[in-house]
């Protein structure tokens, strides 16, 4: 989301970064994670986390895959980067229930599939976000996504009597119009095939059995989305997709092995996918190790990585390890100089008085969900000392949770904690990344 306030030379939220880079211990921990060497940082106490990482990402190549030890916290963790670094992280979600066989196509399962073929093309994503219990759970081998991909290119020879029995035969079913992730349709001369790894379904057009032209479409709209060279379909299949099927092969992997690298010969790790020279984040590893126990503790855990698998994949890239509280490391460690801020009334005759007293020498800066917001809180704050003496921005974006960066003098805040309002994320005043709903059907051991 734009930081008007940082474009017009004010610390704003995006110039937050810079600060953070300037601190003592930055450049020793940003040199070494460059030179593919693991790290530390303590200190990151509220949204100083996520501007940590944020700041790093910034100078650091490669895609960083952040795991979170609570799912509830994905959407503040990726508006509280989105503001800092000007980029929304992708998130890559967990399934809710696990019975080691997929058997429906749905929401969960296609952007799981659509993100790991996002990290094969030329522009993969910046910053991942995942929750432990996504983490635990294998995904297809990139040997296994390899194999069941058919591509198709713009000017290739197809025999669309010979590919509507290919889908037919690898799990796809025919309708009258494409809506859901499996579906195909065949008219004349037009296929339109709705490959669950992407986001939306494609058209080819051909003339005899020449591809004349591969486009992209809304299923609802029928709007094109754009032309493109070439696609592939991945096969449903049989065997489902590797992720999880649960054959007599299949163990629990409750501790280490000689292989951890995957629960069955089909399926792997999302550490796998990951581009060369990526890197991850462990935000408090002990919770991270808590929740991915608790949760192989409610379902059936066969067919997932243990704890110690999950890990083993982690930490086999060079790593940032993200606490609040001071760690013992023997790697390179950035302990910020972060601190919690006192906790405000809420009232608002009384908030101005508290600013001032919160930020007697500091700068002050307040994000808000709106422009209006921004406007109504910059006239209520406006006879306040911080106001007078120029210490005071109020910006639009998203903080979650409020901090005192101590060496640059300077108090981040959300709007919602001055007034105990319902965090903006939570409530749906800020918008995540749109998600289009998509209905779940039953395909073959999917």
């Amino acid at each position: 989301m734009p930081d008007e306030a940082a474009a017009a030379g004010g610390v704003g939220l995006a110039a937050l970064v810079a600060l953070a880079q300037a601190a003592t211990g930055f450049v020793p921990a940003r040199d070494a994670l460059r030179a593919r060497r693991s790290i530390a940082v303590d200190g990151a106490w509220s949204s100083a986390g996520p501007l940590a990482l944020a700041a790093l990402a910034a100078e650091v190549d490669g895609v960083g895959l952040i795991a979170l030890a609570h799912p509830g916290d994905l959407d503040a963790w990726a508006a509280d980067i989105e503001s800092f670094a000007g980029v929304r992280p992708e998130i890559f979600p967990a399934f809710e229930s696990w019975t080691g066989v997929r058997d429906t196509v749905d929401a969960t399962a296609g952007r799981r599939l659509q993100l790991l073929q996002q990290l094969r093309t030329s522009r993969p994503p910046r910053l991942i976000l995942a929750p432990i219990a996504a983490l635990v759970q294998p995904v297809p081998s990139l040997a296994s996504l390899a194999a069941r991909q058919r591509i198709i290119c713009a000017n290739d020879t197809l025999d669309p009597n010979e590919f509507a029995t290919w889908l037919v035969e690898r799990g796809y079913r025919r309708v009258d119009a494409v809506e859901m992730p499996g579906d195909f349709s065949r008219r004349g001369g037009i296929i339109d095939v709705y490959s669950p790894d992407h986001e939306h379904p494609v058209r080819l057009e051909l003339f005899g059995d020449e591809v004349e032209s591969l486009r992209r479409f809304a299923p609802d709209t029928q709007r094109s989305l754009g032309n493109v060279a070439e696609v592939g379909v991945l096969a449903i299949g049989d065997r489902g997709l590797g992720i999880g099927d649960r054959t007599e092969k299949t163990a629990d992997i409750r501790r280490p092995t000689p292989d951890t690298r995957s629960p069955t010969s089909d399926s792997g790790h999302l550490v796998d996918h990951l581009p060369p020279g990526s890197w991850t984040a462990l935000v408090e590893p002990n919770e991270l190790k808590e929740q991915a126990e608790r949760y192989r503790e409610r379902v059936d855990p066969v067919g997932l990585f243990s704890t110690t698998g999950c890990f083993q994949q982690l930490l086999s890239r060079p790593s940032v390890t993200v606490t609040s509280l001071p760690q013992a490391s023997v790697e390179t460690t950035w302990s910020l100089r972060v601190e919690s801020v006192e906790r405000f009334s809420g009232k608002i005759d009384k908030v101005r008085d508290e600013l001032d007293g919160v930020a007697v020498d500091e700068r002050v800066v307040i994000a808000c969900p709106s422009d209006a917001e921004v406007h109504r809180l910059g006239e209520v704050l406006a006879a306040g000392k911080l106001a007078a003496t120029g210490r005071l921005q109020i910006v639009r974006g998203y903080v979650r949770a409020g901090f005192r960066l101590v060496e640059a003098g300077v108090v981040v805040l959300g709007s919602h904690e001055l007034f105990h309002r319902e965090d903006p994320v939570t409530a749906g005043a800020l918008q995540s990344t749109p998600k289009r709903r998509i209905e779940s059907r039953a395909i073959d051991s999917f």
